[in-house]
């Protein structure tokens, strides 16, 4: 489904409570796609990130058992909605999302500054369990200079945490994870 760029809280309500409905009647949905009409420019062109949580609470209390594949390219997704998608939906595979600046956080550590995660303590780690077949997971971190770049610890972190993933993407950095030597690793 594609949707034009939604700038207010209200039109993200609007476009949710329709896409609601239109799927209310799935009982057995596996998959769902949004997509914005202006994809093709950068990411970060698109102004002000406005959740689409209303559309998130209702996959998690309608579809939770059966979800396997969120492809929400350009939708916007809060911190608290990750932790409902990771903490109900446990046959999740693939999903691909637009987060806030806040789901990755620098943390002080007492001999160097460790670039960990919020999102793999506070979300993934905590629900580790939960996504037993989660092998992809791509997001465009938005609000960030074009030059951000993800330092490789937070994608080594996240590959520790979820032992079925396999690929990884974060903004315009992509790393797969090989499993052919007895230790997985990254390649960038």
């Amino acid at each position: 489904m594609t949707y034009n760029q939604v700038y207010s809280k209200k039109d993200a309500n609007e476009l949710d409570q329709w896409i609601r409905r239109a799927i209310a009647g799935s009982s057995k949905l596996e998959e769902v796609c949004m997509a914005c009409d202006q994809e093709e420019s950068d990411q970060n062109d698109f102004g002000p990130a406005v959740a689409h949580d209303a559309i998130v609470d209702h996959i998690v209390e309608k579809h939770a058992d059966t979800i396997r594949i969120l492809r929400f390219r350009s939708t916007f997704v809060s911190v608290n909605g990750l932790k409902a998608l990771f903490g109900t939906c446990t046959k999740l595979e693939e999903c691909q999302f637009r987060a806030g600046k806040e789901a990755l956080v620098c943390t002080h550590s007492a001999k160097w500054l460790d670039f960990r995660t919020d999102f793999t303590k506070s979300i993934l780690a905590s629900s580790q369990e939960k996504l037993p077949v989660l092998h992809t997971v791509s997001f465009q971190i938005c609000n960030v200079k074009r030059s951000y770049q993800v330092n490789e610890s937070v994608a080594t972190e996240l590959v520790r945490e979820l032992p079925a993933l396999r690929q990884l993407n974060v903004n315009k950095s992509a790393w797969k994870v090989s499993t052919s030597l007895p230790n997985r690793y990254l390649r960038g």
